[in-house]
């Protein structure tokens, strides 16, 4: 990778953008290819995404290679010298090594063009909340692009520098978020007799989130429920809760696996909560 990717990576990587907040990350991208010379670039798609499209010698269809602009709402442990400067915020899932990626493939293709047909270089907001494909594809500018193929990758921690992993079929997991919202009653914690607690129901639903599938491949595909937050009640020794917030992300490969843990998943609720 050139020197000009490698610091743009290490500036994106010190300066990350949440979701949907990714307009400096898209200024410093726009900036890197007004200065290869490009001039096709639309602005602000999908709300805060940009595509570069580098027209080929001749005539031929249209190669979308996509990457994505957003890091996560975390802590940056690391103490290299570009660390992230957000506290909060941090790329820790390869996103500012994908856009160094396409940055890279700009530049190189800056200097020979495709022989025909164009490349889209797609920089996808949001898709840490699975709101910027969308956001992209209602954009009545992405008509510009009409991409014939799309490609993108991932990184993947494990495998060896300079290794590019493929298989048949899908590779990585389509995944859900959902909220669950428990509401009883609320009392004095010497009386919780006189309210609802949802302690018990949140005990009931970990467990179901636990049997909704296992991180191993089965005859119906990988797929999983991972909790990743849950609240209840007041910060209070004096009173018994009567609320509480469940997040759940649910995984899986195929289409029907994840249609059905939703409908598992939301009648355990109905079976929980009655």
């Amino acid at each position: 990778m050139s020197a000009s990717a490698t610091a743009l990576r290490r500036a994106i990587h010190t300066h990350p953008d949440l979701s949907g907040e990714e307009e400096a990350t898209a200024d410093r991208l726009r900036n890197y290819f007004v200065e290869l010379g490009f001039t096709e670039i639309i602005e602000a798609l999908g709300d805060t995404g940009l595509a570069v499209v580098i027209p080929g010698i001749e005539p031929g269809p249209t190669i979308l290679l996509r990457a994505e602009l957003d890091a996560l709402p975390i802590d940056e442990p690391n103490q290299f010298a570009y660390r992230s400067a957000k506290p909060g915020v941090a790329h820790k899932c390869g996103h500012d090594g994908h856009m160094a990626i396409l940055a890279e493939v700009g530049r190189r293709l800056a200097d020979k063009p495709p022989a025909a047909g164009r490349v889209a270089l797609l920089f996808q907001p949001a898709e840490e909340t699975g709101k910027g494909a969308l956001d992209v594809l209602a954009d009545p500018r992405f008509a510009q692009i009409k991409p014939d193929q799309v490609y993108a990758l991932h990184n993947l921690p494990g495998v060896a520098f300079g290794h590019v992993i493929t298989r048949p079929g899908t590779f990585s997991c389509a995944s859900r978020g959902m909220h669950i919202h428990l509401r009883g009653l609320e009392t004095h914690a010497a009386q919780p007799e006189q309210g609802v607690s949802p302690g018990k129901a949140i005990g009931e639903l970990l467990r179901l989130a636990e049997s909704l599938g296992e991180k191993t491949e089965g005859g119906t595909g990988i797929h999983f429920a991972t909790v990743t937050h849950i609240s209840m009640g007041r910060k209070s020794f004096g009173i018994a809760p009567g609320a509480a917030h469940i997040m759940v992300t649910l995984r899986s490969e195929y289409d029907e696996q994840m249609s059905a843990m939703i409908n598992e998943i939301n009648t355990g609720i109905g079976e929980i909560c009655s």
